[in-house]
């Protein structure tokens, strides 16, 4: 099963992961500017035509402060939610996104914490802590972050797509 993952942001951050095969087949790192979401809908529309059959984007919740970032950062989620097809907001089920005959989720950052944290039986908060998770889910250092090789050579020098995987092997674990 080929899932979309996505990190909304300044940066929007893109991976295409193979649940099967556990690995990320592709990934894409899109920067703000005027044509942000059709470069990203492009990217989408490409993985979905290769077999992809979820989508899942990270929702954004405010914990604490925020500033102008994460309300811009909220204003393109929802943006990007349309694009993709959504016409209700999201919730705990599965929204079906007729124009793209895919499925889409919304990931909350405090899911993926909570995933992560009881597949490792430890607490996992940060980024760099869900990021080391996921190599050790994934192979262990030297295999799964390889540079050249490995479950995850094609995320190297993209954290925005890092991040997008989180969100795609959540949805992988959690809601399919």
């Amino acid at each position: 099963m080929k899932i979309i993952g996505i990190d909304p942001g300044k940066t929007v951050g893109l991976v295409l992961y193979d649940k099967d095969n556990a690995c990320a087949l592709d990934a894409y790192q899109v920067q703000a500017g005027d044509e942000q979401l059709p470069q990203v809908m492009d990217i989408v529309d490409s993985w979905v035509a290769q077999g992809a059959s979820i989508v899942a984007i990270e929702w954004p919740r405010i914990y604490a402060k925020a500033g102008n970032d994460v309300a811009d950062t909220i204003a393109q989620c929802g943006m990007l939610w349309w694009a993709l097809g959504a016409r209700s907001m999201p919730d705990a089920a599965p929204v079906w996104l007729k124009k793209r005959s895919v499925y889409g989720y919304a990931v909350y950052r405090s899911t993926v914490c909570a995933l992560l944290s009881g597949h490792m039986g430890q607490l996992v908060r940060s980024d760099g802590g869900v990021w080391a998770a996921l190599i050790d889910i994934h192979g262990g250092r030297g295999k799964a972050d390889g540079r050249k090789v490995g479950p995850f050579a094609c995320l190297t020098g993209k954290p925005h797509a890092r991040a997008a995987l989180a969100v795609a092997w959540t949805a992988s674990q959690s809601m399919v």
